[in-house]
């Protein structure tokens, strides 16, 4: 199970919804947040996302901090050994942060120096690119290109969000039913 923790201000519903819809299709998913346990009556769960607004201490090698855009965590200095932090680039404060504390990098975002970003961008389809390895939880997630469908409501930080959870978690092969 990948743990996913969304880090930011409780007002901002879009990306835990946005995640959790890109998500819920194909697997199940445990969230805990907003004073709230949700999750499937089977029990068995492929994705925890747990929503919060300041970080907590995370003893887990297969988790990954997700920032909620411009939306600097209320700051502590919590253990995150081996934690990656998934954060989109224009958003310098989360970026900075992140490296202070340790955490490994992935940038989302249209730059070419992004680790997730886009190779092609078209009002129907866009083509999700990631541009250089990233090692997790003991594999090499290799650099890959991968078409998405842009017609239902899209988000481009967002999706490319998803396509990185989806990548470490090891379903690259979902990417294109991204919608």
């Amino acid at each position: 199970m990948l743990t996913i923790v969304v880090v930011g201000k409780k007002s901002d519903k879009k990306t835990v919804k946005f995640i959790a819809r890109a998500l819920s299709p194909q697997f199940s998913i445990l969230y805990i947040g907003n004073d709230k346990i949700q999750g499937h009556p089977s029990g068995h769960y492929d994705f925890l996302i747990y929503e919060t607004e300041k970080l907590v201490p995370i003893t887990s090698e297969n988790a990954v901090i997700i920032f909620k855009s411009h939306s600097i965590p209320q700051t502590c200095q919590p253990s995150l050994d081996g934690c990656y932090a998934v954060v989109d680039s224009d958003d310098e404060d989360a970026t900075e942060l992140s490296r202070q504390m340790g955490l490994r990098v992935i940038t989302c975002g249209l730059s070419s120096k992004d680790t997730f970003t886009y190779s092609s961008f078209t009002s129907d389809s866009s083509v999700v690119c990631l541009q250089r390895s990233i090692p997790f939880c003991g594999r090499q997630i290799e650099p890959f290109e991968l078409p998405t469908d842009n017609s239902n409501p899209f988000d481009r930080y967002l999706t490319l969000v998803v396509s990185c959870i989806l990548a470490l978690s090891g379903h690259t092969q979902f990417i294109e039913t991204l919608t």
